[in-house]
């Protein structure tokens, strides 16, 4: 009786793997609700064609796939008997609108940023991704553009191609005491070419290779009265460069769904080595680690959480690593924390707060800490770190819309910027 029992429980586990396991035929497929991607595209990234031999398991790989791309926010199929063995598979896809003005105001670390542009991500239904940009960051204005195809020549394969032209000001801040004492600063202007090569070489495994032209000058044009007074003497200009950086990189995993309702991981690694084009500078190694995971707990619940690492070996302070409350570690100074080795950490849990056909709200709390230092063994405390809440005002009919307003109160070193405002995803 009791093996009776083992094998009928065994049987009921095992039953699902076997219908996914089920081999059916695909007589034809029917693609239906894209207005603007071609069938060809989507019947590229479901990797199914008519009379080909199947299972389940395909299938529900190929709707992730086009879950993946970002154009839809919705995916669905069905399987229609034609016979036994043959099926027609229905496919129904919702597009989003991809043609996406960029309007983006943020706040954050002391400083205002402004961006405007324009750029869609399914030019001509190809899935071919092409924008250009302009920014403003406290008068240093910026502009870039770019061109991106995911799936080059029709493979798993694809090339970012970017032209930069940028103005950044740095401020360098006294590292060993708590408050924000400004101890030199400079405006950087950068002439940029990019070009990044990316193979899928496995499923959620892709390998970079790219190369980087920089060439970079500084002055002390834009920097305020009060900054130069507080600098004085102190003043020191990087030199003036002129690089490629060569870099390699590996990523595993992926994330899926939707702004509010992420589920994944990804781990990235990055290795680079620059050869300067003259004898002010010396070659120079830097790398990097970046690991993003999101997880939904309980019902409108989602843990999300960004880890970062870099490091670099010289002594060019236009290389090193800058955080700041911009982007990084908010209630700080954009630029607090500079040095040659970082670690950050940013760890939110975030809940649903209010849910509509054309909007979603999500509140959030949050920490944040980072660790810089001068050699790498030495990132062995933490240096800064904040706590906080915020608000997330979600689109869900716009390609990756999310505005953010957060409140954060330092609880490791000292400042005073608070409220940080954005546009888009924080990460």
């Amino acid at each position: 009786m009791q093996r009776v029992s083992l094998f009928i429980v065994n049987f009921l586990f095992l039953l699902p793997l076997v219908c996914l396991s089920e081999v059916l035929t695909v007589s034809s497929i029917e693609i239906s609700g894209n207005h603007k991607t071609k069938s060809s595209v989507i019947l590229r990234e479901l990797k199914i064609r008519p009379q080909d031999k199947i299972s389940l398991v395909q299938i529900d790989e190929g709707i992730s796939r086009l879950k993946r791309t970002g154009l839809f926010s919705t995916v669905t199929y069905q399987l229609i008997d034609q016979d036994l063995q043959n099926k027609q598979l229905v496919v129904q896809v919702t597009e989003k609108w991809t043609t996406i003005p960029i309007l983006k105001v943020n706040s954050g670390g002391g400083v205002s940023q402004y961006t405007v542009g324009v750029y869609d991500p399914n030019i001509f239904g190809e899935y071919l991704e092409a924008g250009l940009q302009y920014e403003n960051l406290e008068g240093a204005g910026s502009g870039v553009v770019w061109f991106k195809n995911p799936r080059f020549l029709g493979q798993d394969q694809g090339i970012d191609l970017q032209y930069w032209n940028t103005k950044r000001i740095r401020i360098k801040y006294d590292q060993e005491t708590s408050g924000p004492n400004i101890k030199n600063g400079f405006l950087q202007e950068r002439e940029k070419i990019y070009a990044d090569y990316f193979k899928e070489f496995a499923k959620d495994k892709i390998a970079r290779i790219s190369i980087d032209y920089n060439k970079d000058q500084f002055s002390t044009r834009l920097l305020s009265d009060e900054v130069l007074n507080e600098i004085g003497s102190n003043l020191a200009l990087p030199p003036e460069t002129e690089l490629f950086i060569t870099k390699l990189g590996l990523e595993f995993g992926s994330i899926n769904g939707d702004p509010q309702s992420l589920s994944g991981s990804l781990l990235g690694f990055y290795f680079g080595y620059a050869e300067p084009l003259n004898s002010k500078v010396e070659s120079f190694v830097q790398g990097d680690i970046s690991f993003n995971y999101y997880k939904p707990v309980l019902p409108d619940w989602q843990l999300a959480q960004r880890i970062l690492i870099g490091s670099t070996t010289t002594d060019v302070l236009q290389y090193w690593h800058y955080l700041g409350g911009l982007d990084r570690i908010r209630g700080f100074a954009d630029n607090r924390f500079s040095a040659r080795h970082y670690g950050l950490s940013n760890s939110e849990i975030r809940y649903l707060f209010m849910q509509k056909p054309s909007f979603l709200i999500q509140t959030i709390g949050f920490l944040d800490f980072a660790m810089v230092a001068d050699q790498f063994s030495a990132l062995n405390q933490i240096h800064a770190a904040s706590v906080g809440t915020g608000v997330r005002i979600i689109l869900p009919k716009f390609y990756r819309f999310v505005v953010r307003l957060d409140y954060a109160k330092p609880i490791i070193k000292n400042d005073t910027m608070n409220l940080s405002l954005g546009v888009q995803q924080f990460f």
